[in-house]
């Protein structure tokens, strides 16, 4: 900030405007009007802002003078705890690494950090997520994660305990983001399923008429992502009632789903088709034929998406179709169960097996993030085939998957889910085969004697 010369005229002209003859000890204006005259004739500075770059040392020869100095200009960053939760959310989001890529988690994601500051539940969950994604690319866990993880519960619980805030979409985000920290950080005995209180949430949210209105992105991907775990959790847990709250929440949703198999809709069938098979074989047969119908689609778009290189799209169509592998898998199976399946449906079978082993195989590549779904699919391919060696390679796929996250015991969900389909069909299944290797058996006599 140098000092420049200004004019030496004195005080009164310079205020009036007016031209001094800078006369001593009075201009000659002053004298004629009667007033005291101050400063004519001094010689003035006044101080003006100069840019930094614009500034020399003058003491410095020209010669070894910078041509060009510049300096950008520093801002203050607001450094309070909730600017550092937001900031570390971006720095996540930031990551297109699909092996990190939390977008794979929703894509309502990218909304989060708008949304922070307003729900405390949400605040200390992203807090907790963050610092949780350490823990991934370390495979330690830290004291911070564990801090924050059991600060987020407490305060999820707090807000689940007013009626008002556990109904907002903020809060549902939340439990949504803690059910991703259990998966990354939780233990084997801490695998508490949300399905109850997420299915109840969204129940009221039904029957209040919502459907996803316009201008609500967020809260609309929200809900349909909500919706996948829940359907899961429900073969395994019967308190959870899925309709009709949830066809009211993704009608409009699957009206915009080319795939049929893949419709929430159609998926939420599975519980009670696996409970109930009897009840719904019709039903089952023709899903059956649908999804069939959906694989040569899906599988076409897979390999395109490989040739192109579009890694992140590449993972995303993986799951989806190793999804419409695994329900093609189950219902063939129950179809077979009653007697109804031949050679050609076990073939079809067989193939779907064989190709969503080929999945896990090539998406190890995307671990952990970005297959995180393919074991669970790859435990219903294990309980549908008896071969030795495809038993033993599904294993070894799911011991090394379950070197990602410790809370995962993937071969005890394999045995469950058998458990679970001899209770409803399976149990028919072997009675069936039995009939039919002795039919086999009669017919290769008969043959045997005729000849």
């Amino acid at each position: 900030m140098p000092g420049v010369p200004s004019g030496r005229g004195c005080e009164a002209c310079r205020k009036q405007k007016k031209k001094c003859d800078q006369a001593r000890p009075s201009c000659s204006r002053c004298s004629r009007v009667g007033i005291a005259c101050v400063g004519s004739g001094q010689r003035r500075y006044k101080f003006v802002e100069e840019p930094v770059a614009s500034r020399t040392n003058s003491l410095v020869p020209a010669t070894h003078r910078a041509s060009h100095f510049k300096v950008n200009s520093i801002t203050w960053v607001p450094s309070n705890e909730m600017t550092m939760v937001a900031s570390a959310f971006c720095s996540a989001l930031s990551v297109t690494d699909v092996r990190y890529d939390l977008n794979v988690y929703g894509p309502f994601f990218k909304d989060i950090p708008k949304r922070l500051g307003t729900n405390a539940a949400l605040d200390a969950s992203a807090g907790a997520l963050t610092a949780a994604l350490t823990t991934v690319h370390s495979k330690h866990e830290s004291v911070d994660a564990i801090e924050k993880y059991v600060h987020a519960l407490e305060t999820l619980r707090a807000s689940l305990s007013d009626p008002i805030e556990a109904r907002s979409p903020d809060t549902l985000c939340a439990i949504y983001v803690m059910m991703v920290c259990q998966g990354w950080i939780g233990h084997y005995d801490d695998c508490t399923g949300h399905g109850e209180a997420i299915a109840y949430l969204l129940s009221i949210m039904a029957s209040q008429g919502w459907q996803g209105q316009i201008g609500q992105q967020f809260e609309s991907e929200l809900i349909i992502t909500l919706c996948v775990p829940v359907i899961f959790e429900s073969i395994g847990n019967p308190r959870i009632k899925l309709h009709p709250w949830l066809w009211k929440l993704t009608e409009a949703h699957d009206k915009r789903v080319t795939i049929e198999g893949m419709k929430l809709g159609n998926l939420a069938k599975l519980p009670d088709f696996i409970r109930y098979p009897e009840l719904h074989f019709l039903e089952v047969e023709s899903l059956h034929r649908t999804i069939q119908n959906d694989l040569p689609q899906t599988r076409q778009i897979l390999a395109k998406l490989s040739e192109q290189g579009l890694i992140t799209l590449h993972a995303q169509y993986m799951t989806l179709h190793s999804i419409l592998l695994g329900y093609s898998i189950i219902l063939s199976t129950i179809i077979c169960c009653f007697g109804n399946g031949d050679i050609l449906m076990v073939a079809e079978t067989q193939v779907c097996i064989d190709e969503l082993i080929a999945l896990a195989e090539d998406g190890l590549q995307y671990r952990p993030l970005g297959s995180s779904s393919l074991p669970l699919i790859l435990t219903v391919a294990w309980v549908a085939t008896h071969e030795t060696s495809k038993r033993g390679r599904i294993e070894e796929l799911l011991v090394e998957y379950q070197k990602d996250f410790a809370i995962s015991r993937w071969m005890e969900i394999a045995g469950w889910l058998e458990k679970k389909m001899d209770s409803g069909c399976r149990k028919r299944l072997a009675a069936t085969e039995d009939i039919m290797s002795m039919q086999m058996s009669k017919t290769a006599v008969e043959e045997c004697c005729v000849m």
